[in-house]
């Protein structure tokens, strides 16, 4: 585009020149002629310098549009960290809410999976009916484990009478 540039104004004048240095003729169609033939030229100038305008401007909005283009999609890429972000923002929330309803302590809030509330409600029962269970298997050992012979009968507190006591169930 710069080589059309710089020899546009070179065929211009050129142009020019050649209509001057032409003599004028006897007859007047020749005239009307080149009148005709000038006024052509210079439209045809005129056209160019105008196309040449309207190239640039054209390129010009093209980068303006890539520019856009761009933007719009950093501004995509933003909203989609945002949702993402409160996504997780409210399944925490979620979490929280059903622990507290169920019963369960706060540090374990963040265990629950679930898409939704209802299954994070149905995870948190399973949580708690697995440590309920395990609570009440350790809270209450069977005799064997405590130790205790028959269910009621006393321990006697002197170590020698305990064992004692552990000698006669041997035998």
């Amino acid at each position: 585009m710069s080589e059309e540039n710089s020899t546009a104004p070179a065929d211009q004048a050129a142009d020019e020149q050649a209509v001057a240095v032409e003599e004028p003729t006897t007859d007047g169609g020749a005239s009307e002629t080149e009148a005709e033939l000038a006024k052509w030229k210079a439209m045809a100038r005129k056209n160019e310098q105008n196309a040449k305008k309207l190239a640039e401007k054209a390129a010009k909005f093209d980068e303006l549009e890539v520019a856009n283009q761009s933007e719009s999609e950093k501004l995509t890429k933003r909203v989609q960290e945002l949702e993402g972000q409160l996504r997780t923002s409210e399944m925490s929330v979620m979490r929280s809410k059903v622990a507290a309803e169920k019963g369960l302590e706060p540090e374990l809030a963040e265990t629950l999976t679930g898409e939704n509330a209802e299954e994070m409600a149905e995870h948190a029962d399973r949580l708690l009916d697995a440590i309920n269970r395990r609570f009440t298997e350790k809270k209450s050992p069977s005799p064997e484990q405590s130790g205790a012979g028959a269910v009621g009968q006393a321990q006697p507190s002197d170590p020698a009478a305990l064992a004692e006591a552990v000698l006669s169930r041997r035998r």
